[in-house]
Formats: C-alpha cells, structure tokens, sequence
C-alpha cells in the first residue's frame, strides 16, 4: 500500500512543467507559482500518507523501518530538518526532534493513530537571502489510541516550510512547527526538569561563576538562577546565653546542637549565553555512564540527546527504555543487571551495535531481529527460552546466552559469521544445528547435555571449546580441527587415557582436563610475570582458577621498559592475544610467541632480539615495530599474509633485505631509512619538492610512511619544470621501473645509471646531449630521447633487452651502434639526419619504423621493406 502511494506522489511531482533557474536569485511568474504551490499540496498528501502507513499497526514494521531509514529522504531536505512535537497534547514546552527520530515517535507513541491535514494557504515567501521558499498552513487532525489505551483526538494550527531549489526542480520539507523554534527555551526546560540525580550525575565534578557547582542550580531562565544552599540553623547550644540552663549535660564543655536545612536561594544571571552553551554541551555527550547509580531510575533526560553515541546503565533501577527509541546514532548499550523486560523500544535504534542485557528480566527479545548492525549481543542469565530468526544479523560476531532457557539453536543456523557463542548452563538438547557455524572460533557448551562433539567435527576455525561439566567422553571428532588450541573439560567424563589418545593425533591443542595443570602454571611462574599478569588483567588475590581462565583471554599486554622481563615463556597460554610490547625489555628470543598465532601487533624494539623466525607462522600479524635491534634478515615474516607494517629504523635492515621480503608481499611497507629519507627530502630543492608533490600526497613536511612510499614508487613523470637540471634526487628511488622527463632542463642523466630496476626512460624536449652514462643500463626496455641534443648512440651497444627507442628531433646521423640490438621493436627517427638504414637492415624483429622527415632516399627504404615485409614503415 505505501509503495503504491510513494510512486503516484513523485509520478505527481515530476509531471509538472519544467522552470528554469536564474544564476541568483530566482524570480517566478504567477503560473510558474501555481505549478510548485500544486507541488506542494501533492507532498502534504504524501506526508500524510506517511505518517498515516507509520500509525497502522497492520502494516509490517521492515517496511516502516524503510521509511524511518531511508525513504523519508524523499520529501525531507536531510536528517537534520526539525519537528516540533504534537503528539502528546499535554506537553507544555515545545521539543523539536530531527525528523527519524519524530517518525519514530509516531510509531511508538500510539497502537494505532491516524493524521488528517486541512490545507489553509499556501504561501511563496522570500528568506532574507532571497531564495523562494513556500509556507503551508494547515490544520492538523491526530486521532488515535495510545500506547497505554487511551484514545485521544486534537487538532492544531501547523505549518510547514518547503524549501525550492528551482535549477533541480525540487522540493523539499525544511522545518514543520506550531510555534517558531526556540532552542533557548528547549534547553532550559531540559535541565530545569532534571530530576536532582541527573543534576548530580551533569554537574557535581562542574563548577559554575568560579566555585558553583552546577547540580545545585536547580533552575535558571533569561535573567536569574535559583541554587540550592545549606544552612546551618542554631537550636541550643552551651554557646548561646538564652539556651545554656535548657538542657544541662554533666562534665561537658561544650555542647552543640545545630541543624542543617537546605534551602532555595535566588541569583541575578549575569551571562545567561554561558549557562546555555554548557547545557548544550551536556546535551550533545556521545557518552554516559551511569552504572551503579542507584539513585537514578529512568532515562528520560536522553530522549533529547540526539548525539549518543554509547550508554552504560548497568546494575542500575532502570526498567523502561523508551527514551532511547529515537536515538538513532545509539551503537552501544550496557543495560546489565537492570529490571528491563523488553527491548521494544530498540526496534528502530537500528544502528546499535553492542547490546550487554544480561542477568535482566527479559524473556522475549523478538526485536533484534531488526538490528542489522548488531556485533554483540549478550543475553545471560535472563528468561529467554527462544530466538527470533536471526538471518538478517550478518555482522552478528558475539552472542551470550549462557544460564538461560533455551531449548534450541536451530534459529542460529544463517549465522554463519559468527565466532563466538557461548550456551553454557542453557536447555538446549540438539546440538546438531551448530555444524553449520562454521566460522565460530569459541563455544562454550559448559553444563549442557551435549554427549556427542560430532556435530563440531567440521567446525574448522574453531580455537578455543569449553565442555567443562558434561558427559563428554570422546575427544577424537575434533582431532582434524587444526585451529583448535584448547579443550577445557574439567569436572567431564574426559580422563587422563582419553586425553592422550587426542594430543597423539592433535598435539598442539591443550586438552585443560585437570585445572591442576594451570594452577601448576600459575605456580610456577616468577613473581615479575605474577605481579604483570595481575596488574594486565586486574585479578584479585587469592587467584582462583576462574581468574586464571580470565586471564587467558588477555588480548594486549604491554611490557616497555620492564627490564626484569627476561623470557616470554609464560605467554604460550594467553591464547587471544593481540597486542604485545616488550620494546626495552631484557627479552633476546622471541621463540615462546611462535605458539600465539592471535598476534596482530608486536613491539620488540631496543631489545636484543637477532631473529624473527619464531614468527614465521603467525599468520595474524598486520604491523611489527624492530627498530634498534640487530635484526637483518626479514625473510621469515615472508609469509605472513597480512602483514602491512614493518618498522624497521637503526637496525641492519637493507635495501637488499626489503627487495627480498617484497617478492613475496609486495603491499608490505618496511620503514628502514627514515632519517636518510628526511635529510633527503630537507635537501631538495623546491622545484623538486613541488614535483614529488605532484607524483602523490604529501603532507608539509611529509611523514616517515610518506616518505618511504615516495621512494617505493615504481614510476616517476615530471613534466614542464624546466628549473629543474639534474637527476640526482631521483638516485633513491631503488624501485623505479619508468621515469618520464618532459620539458626539464636536464643534461645529464649519469646519477640514474644506479637504478638497477629502471626499464622504461623518457628524457624529452631537453638539452640533453650526453648519454654515455646509459652504457652500463643494459636493462632497458624502452628509451625516448626526442627532441633533446643527442648526437652519439655509441652508449646503447649492446643493450639486448631494448624493445623501443625514440630518437626523433635529436641530432643523430648514424644507427651503426642499434646493429646489434635483435630484440628491438619500434624504432622512431624521423626529424634526424639518418641518411642510410644499413645498420638496422638486420633486426629483424622491427614490427614498426617510423623514418620520415630524414635524409633517406626512398630508394633506400622501399629497399628496407622489401626485406622486412611485414614492419610498418612510415616515410614520406
């Protein structure tokens, strides 16, 4: 129904004529007008039609999702265009909300509501800068029964103001109002209708006109503030003559017994512009946490908060989360612990990411079945005893659903992207439909009645299972998983006999069967590796075996400058590490980290560390930081795939050893000369500079990653600088492959004779005119000297690998140094004083000769095609 009201509306909106637009300021005649106010009636039929198909519960909330999201662009300018609420008549000061999150609204306000508009005028006014724009008065009529099954019905003068943009013939909502927006009111009202908790929580640690905190004011406007203030009231003590006889204490000095009272107090506003710009501050926090704070108990105050971007409101009395449902840049939500029993009001937070509901009060989570974006979802310890279906959660990655009453997981089957899954403690009893999470690379299974791991067998990503109290009596169907690290099956029917039979066929997944083994770890550690570990993963004494499970999920451990820090033999058992830096530690061998395939990040700088071959098979490794090491040799990081970093500064890293590492991963930056780069680049002249600058961009100065991919570049061309007159620069350029010289004043071309790489070389309209320097590039592919003051050709014998060569508009009279060159293709010289072809007449590979404008007689070159038949010859 609403796609068919959607396409009459823009067939409608097209039909009309087509107006032309002036370059200024448009001017529109009287039938011009009429067609664009006939356009505007059509678009308020269309946004009634809108808000109509948004208040029928009939219609599916995918589709209404779609208009909230997307289709809504249609008549609205952008996101940010302002509504001033009416749909709950009672409000007394007007709230404007962004046009999502008012559609938002309209769903969740009402079970059912329909709008009517009775269109008053229509109106082609001037804004001050000139642009048309048209003013639509209506009368609104709102009929509908609430969401707590009241029925209401009002109506209300609005108006709504469209935006023209005559050169794309376009029209679009720009602001719809009652009253003319005022922010000022809109953020007074916010914090004057804090509730003294949300006060605290703003503005305890913030002080005001020097030493006032902001919590106390409790209410400000234009021209005053009222504080809350304490006040110490005297009732009797011995220090007051008219109560010393009224309560008598023995052997007492002194006795007080004032109280306190706190009371209202009212202040002249100096500077109402910086109590405002704070509030509005507060209102746009992307951030807030209130975990633990007992004396907040709703989220109201957020309603209003358009910029949240993260909300943390654990173990808190927080039971409804509906003034979160228009917070539509909402990605993360921590609601842990609190008495919430439904997640409706998420439906349309489509951009939530990360939701933590556990040990809540939820049973029926049918709504995330909407949130696209989710990544996280955790839902432990709560009544849920079934699952939407979640195919339309691909970015899905985490889910938690341990000591719950779930009974089945056939609605996880779509999540094929999903890498961890833990259902520990829950009903679930067929364990079948976990064969097709084939990208899950931790399960946890803990205290279920799973009796059969075959259904896992194919699970090949899979690193880390926790069968921890169950039936489980047979390892070997996991004997192929060859990600598989560790087995956790303490307190199962897995004993020392069957945990052998596996480790003979699958030795390096650690079968954890007897916690015995890692408190054995623990135990025999060194104490600096205790105190790193307790620090790293904040565990409390005594260390318990749960904390020590805790601890080998540790994903960055950073060790810089620990001296004490000798061997890295105790990180074999952090199986998800990701980050580590041992940068100035005592370490020398990096052969425990062969084992910690998780690595992504690794520092191993001003170490003494001379090898890198433990790291061959950590295949996760993206950047990795040696600098002031002795390390030389980069080959054993050759096959790390994902490897695009290497720092490499004051080690004994070389040209050749970079050449030797890019053979196998050629996207892989190695920073090995970065203060020669920079020296070189502070040395070059500015004509230089500005041509570098052209080849890519480059900040001022240039980075090192800049720099260093400068000099990388396998092709160089300059053109029109002809301040610049020598090639010297060019000499650290290792890799170039072709270089393009057009229009420079470049002589000689002796400094590039270094480029070992070099195959292709343009040195074009140039006074060039010595090449003896190119005799020892016999490399070279392709040369173009045209239009430059070459005389002599004597540098190119014996350059066996020349394809292409371009000497017109040079100087040249004699070919006898090309007799040689077999594998020559083209060859240009028309423009030049060649007046015989007898040198060439040999190479029988020519496939094209271009030889006009010469002193040959044709003669001579109907001679040469006789015998090269199938060359081109261009002569005339």
């Amino acid at each position: 129904m609403f796609n068919k009201i959607n396409i009459l509306f823009w067939v409608l909106l097209f039909s009309g004529s087509t107006l032309a637009a002036q370059e200024n300021i448009v001017k529109l005649n009287p039938k011009e007008v009429e067609a664009y106010k006939t356009q505007c009636h059509q678009m308020i039929e269309y946004l009634q039609g809108t808000l109509n198909f948004l208040g029928n519960p009939a219609n599916p909330p995918a589709e209404k999702e779609i208009i909230i999201n997307n289709s809504y662009r249609k008549i609205f300018k952008n996101d940010k265009v302002q509504i001033e609420g009416d749909l709950d008549a009672y409000r007394a000061v007007p709230i404007n909300k962004d046009v999502q999150a008012y559609l938002k609204d309209v769903v969740f306000f009402f079970k059912k509501v329909t709008f009517t508009f009775h269109i008053n005028s229509i109106a082609p006014l001037l804004t001050p800068r000139g642009q048309i724009y048209f003013k639509v008065t209506l009368n609104r009529n709102l009929k509908g029964i609430t969401v707590e099954g009241d029925s209401v019905e009002n109506n209300r003068l609005r108006y709504i103001e469209i935006n023209l943009n005559a050169e794309e013939n376009s029209l679009k909502i720009a602001s719809i109002y009652t009253d003319k927006p005022n922010e000022d009111v809109e953020v007074q009202y916010w914090w004057n209708h804090l509730s003294p908790a949300w006060k605290d929580y703003f503005g305890k640690s913030i002080r005001v006109y020097d030493s006032l905190p902001l919590n106390k004011i409790i209410f400000f406007n234009d021209s005053s503030l009222v504080v809350e203030i304490r006040k110490i009231i005297s009732v009797t003590d011995t220090l007051s003559p008219d109560s010393a006889d009224v309560q008598p204490v023995e052997d007492s000095l002194l006795v007080v017994n004032d109280s306190v009272q706190i009371i209202q107090d009212t202040m002249v506003l100096k500077n109402p512009g910086l109590m405002l710009q704070l509030i509005r501050y507060l209102r746009n926090s992307r951030e807030i946490d209130i975990s633990g704070n007992l004396e907040i108990n709703n989220l109201a105050p957020l309603s209003e908060m358009d910029n949240l971007r993260s909300l943390n409101c654990s173990h808190t009395l927080i039971d409804d989360l509906t003034p979160l449902r228009s917070l539509s840049k909402l990605q993360t939500l921590d609601i842990t612990g609190c008495p919430v029993e439904t997640l409706e009001p998420l439906l349309y937070v489509s951009a939530l990411q990360e939701i933590d509901a556990a040990y809540t009060e939820l049973r029926n989570v049918e709504v995330v079945e909407n949130l696209k974006n989710l990544e996280t979802l955790n839902l432990a310890h709560t009544g849920v005893d079934s699952l939407p279906n979640l195919k339309n959660l691909q970015n899905l990655r985490t889910l938690e659903l341990d000591a719950t009453p779930l009974q089945s997981v056939d609605s996880l089957t779509s999540l094929t992207r999903l890498t961890n899954l833990n259902i520990a403690k829950s009903a679930v009893k067929d364990f079948v439909p976990l064969a097709k999470l084939t990208a899950l690379q931790s399960l946890n299974l803990d205290s279920t009645t799973i009796t059969d791991l075959r259904p896992l067998s194919a699970l090949d990503s899979l690193t880390v299972l926790q069968i921890n109290g169950t039936r489980i009596t047979n390892l070997l169907p996991l004997a192929r998983l060859s990600s598989l690290k560790y087995i956790y099956c303490d307190n199962s029917g897995i004993n020392s006999k069957a945990a052998t039979t596996f480790n003979k066929i699958n030795p390096q997944v650690q079968v954890i069967y007897n916690s015995k083994k890692l408190e054995k770890w623990w135990k025999a550690l060194p104490e600096v590796w205790k105190n790193i570990f307790v620090s790293h993963a904040n565990l409390s004494k005594p260390i318990t075996k749960e904390q020590l499970h805790k601890l080998l999920l540790l994903k960055k451990l950073n060790l810089r400058g620990n001296t004490e820090v000798r061997s890295l033999k105790p990180l074999a058992m952090l199986i998800q590490l990701k980050e580590l830096n041992i940068s100035g530690t005592s370490v020398r061998n990096l052969e425990p980290l062969a084992s910690v395939r998780t690595l992504r990040r690794l520092d191993v700088s001003h170490t003494r560390i001379q090898s890198l071959s433990p790291l061959q098979r950590l295949r996760n490794l993206r950047t990795i930081n040696i600098k002031h090491t002795a390390i030389r040799d980069l080959l054993p990081l050759a096959h790390i795939g994902n490897l695009t970093l290497v720092l490499a500064d004051s080690t004994r890293v070389k040209q050749k050893n970079v050449f030797a590492l890019e053979k196998y991963l050629p996207k892989c930056l190695v920073l090995f000369q970065t203060p020669q780069l920079k020296l070189w680049w502070n040395n070059l002249e500015k004509p230089w500079q500005e041509a570098f600058s052209q080849q890519m961009e480059l900040d001022n100065p240039p980075t090192a990653e800049q720099l260093q991919q400068l000099v990388n570049r396998k092709r160089i061309s300059v053109s029109n600088h002809m301040d610049i007159e020598n090639v010297e620069p060019i000499t650290i350029f290792a890799h170039l492959v072709t270089l393009k010289l057009d229009n420079t004043g470049i002589t000689d071309i002796t400094p590039v004779i270094g480029l070992k790489r070099l195959k292709y070389l343009s040195i074009t309209n140039s006074p060039l005119w010595d090449i003896t320097g190119l005799a020892s590039m016999k490399q070279l592919e392709s040369l173009n000297l045209q239009n430059t003051s070459v005389e002599d050709l004597h540098s190119l014998q014996g350059m066996h690998y020349m394809q292409k060569l371009n000497i017109s508009g040079t100087r040249v009279k004699n070919l006898k140094p090309l007799a040689g060159l077999s594998n020559l293709r083209e060859l240009v010289i028309n423009n030049t004083r060649v007046g015989s072809l007898k040198y060439v007449m040999p190479l029988s590979r020519l496939t094209l000769l271009r030889c006009d404008h010469t002193l040959l007689r044709e003669r001579k070159v109907a001679k040469f095609k006789e015998k090269h038949p199938k060359t081109k010859v261009i002569f005339y």
